[in-house]
């Protein structure tokens, strides 16, 4: 009886898990603010930036990139003039 038990709890267990890794996530629009702090250099102060992308393409699998194509967009500001992911041409 204990086995069969035993077993009943493992299996309930095995299937909570496999109901969860197999429910599907939600892609989404991820933001992130940030601030540089120049403490040295010619231009000492306070820059600030942002990047946002899509994360749908992601796998969450090894090692992954993202790129323009991807939906990746930046945006920094330095003395005055903001940067784009436009503003790299290489």
């Amino acid at each position: 009886m204990k086995l069969a038990k035993d077993i009943s709890i493992a299996a309930f267990a095995v299937g909570i898990s496999v109901a969860t890794v197999a429910k599907p996530t939600q892609a989404a629009l991820v933001n992130y603010g940030f601030t540089v702090n120049a403490t040295s250099g010619d231009n000492p102060g306070q820059y600030f930036g942002s990047f946002q992308y899509n994360d749908s393409t992601l796998t969450g699998i090894g090692e992954e990139t993202l790129g323009v194509s991807n939906g990746l967009s930046i945006a920094f500001d330095y003395l005055g003039t903001q940067y784009t992911e436009a503003s790299d041409f290489d």
